[in-house]
């Protein structure tokens, strides 16, 4: 048996196989009947796993590989398996479904968060887990806000504002979302508030304590979070000492952050890039774009190059305008080599114009009507045993209908009257009256 396999193994090429039909049967998910505790380990190591994928390099692969485990998991929820371990079941999906949408985000793959946040969202309700279920309602109002939307994003958040039970650490999580927002509606007071909450809360928090889904979690994220609430109110205010805050705590977090999660401090970088540049002081863009370029080369995130892109383009628009005399455009290698997968293409070719153009008039065919008309006939006056004969007086019968085997259209038709022709039948019966006495052979004829 080994043989025959190793004999129909290709060895210079698939060998007429085609590459789909081999993954589609290298990808069967073989979902098991029974779950149990082991099987729930798998998925929230593999959960670990794919966060740290993310957080080092991007949502671009993470993305890919957190759908595909996905199916695997949730085959599993009509599997055999006990009370507690079901409810282990849902929040090991509810993690994994929630690090997946994350990393689509990050890739600029809005279904497919989306669906990914629904499915978290369900599961952390179902296995009744506040820190997952407050996590994943935080990363939600994220995007809303990432999106243009931060009333959205406030009202995403008030849903897992009542929950006492939520750990310290996603709480800061929960003021830095509103803290955002707050500072993008140019609400200072609303905004600062938030942030002194967020330090507040941060500096009871025991990073030794956390849950083991948010294992990493470091005072750095304190310091980015207000430094990004700090840029988005520079943006709508033009403070000088809110740009001051911002620029202090988003280079303390990104000079903590850049060995571990170097996507983290490349988007605090270009964040402090752009808001630099908003606020009229285009001195420090160039060496902080610099820095973030140098994060960015090993990552694959659609969001730190798009920033990149972003500020490229304006680069070159000030140069153009006379505003960079004297300084050198920003570079843009990362718009080349990752692409700009959230920036919306413009069409290959325009569409021609449509209208009402005739090459060829069609017209009716000529039709002939026919009359038919019921026959006449006389019923014969016979007697039992009588044989009757039919002549017909003349001529033939009605006439067959017909079309010409090629109609010609006649725009210009002259109207005809046409009469039915009708045929009489008259029946005679030649009947002679021949009386027989008994025993007699009648024959008529």
């Amino acid at each position: 048996r080994a043989a025959a396999w190793a004999a129909g193994t290709p060895t210079g090429g698939l060998g007429g196989e085609g590459e789909q039909r081999l993954l589609q049967e290298a990808m069967y998910l073989r979902v098991p009947q029974r779950v149990t505790t082991t099987d729930v380990t798998h998925l929230e190591q593999a959960a670990l796993t794919l966060r740290g994928l993310d957080l080092r390099f991007g949502g671009e692969l993470t993305a890919q590989i957190a759908g595909q485990l996905l199916r695997w998991a949730v085959g599993m929820r009509d599997a055999s398996m006990s009370g507690p371990v079901r409810q282990g079941w849902h929040t090991a999906v509810g993690i994994l479904a929630m690090w997946g949408a994350w990393s689509a985000h990050d890739a600029c793959q809005r279904p497919a968060a989306r669906a990914m946040s629904i499915l978290a969202l369900d599961a952390a309700v179902r296995a009744d887990e506040p820190d997952v279920r407050a996590h994943v309602l935080c990363d939600i109002a994220a995007q809303h806000h990432a999106h243009g939307h931060p009333d959205n994003a406030l009202r995403t958040i008030r849903l897992a504002g009542g929950d006492e039970r939520t750990h310290p650490a996603v709480q800061t999580m929960l003021h830095g979302v509103r803290a955002r927002a707050y500072a993008t509606l140019g609400e200072r007071e609303r905004c600062e508030r938030e942030v002194r909450l967020v330090q507040d809360v941060a500096a009871g928090v025991d990073p030794d304590a956390v849950p083991g889904w948010l294992a990493g979690w470091q005072p750095a994220h304190t310091s980015a979070v207000c430094g990004h609430a700090y840029a988005d109110l520079a943006r709508a205010t033009g403070d000088a000492d809110v740009l001051a805050a911002a620029h202090a705590a988003l280079l303390t977090a990104a000079e903590q952050l850049v060995a571990v999660r170097p996507r983290a401090a490349a988007l605090c970088l270009t964040r402090l890039a752009h808001t630099h540049r908003e606020c009229g002081d285009p001195d420090h863009v160039t060496g902080l774009v610099d820095r973030a370029q140098h994060l960015a080369i090993d990552l694959r995130s659609a969001r730190v190059s798009r920033e990149l892109a972003a500020l490229a383009s304006e680069g070159r628009q000030q140069v153009a305008g006379g505003h960079g005399a004297g300084r050198v455009p920003i570079r843009d290698p990362a718009r080349d080599r990752m692409g700009q997968r959230c920036a919306r293409r413009p069409p290959l070719h325009m569409p021609n114009p449509t209208g009402s153009r005739p090459s060829r008039t069609i017209t009716a065919p000529v039709m002939t009507l026919v009359t038919t008309t019921s026959v006449v006939f006389t019923l014969p006056l016979t007697a039992d045993g009588d044989t009757m004969v039919q002549t017909p007086m003349s001529g033939t019968t009605q006439v067959r209908p017909w079309v010409r085997p090629k109609a010609e259209a006649n725009p210009s038709a002259s109207s005809a009257t046409a009469m039915p022709v009708t045929r009489l039948l008259n029946v005679i019966v030649d009947s002679s009256v021949k009386p027989t006495t008994q025993g007699d052979i009648a024959r008529y004829t």
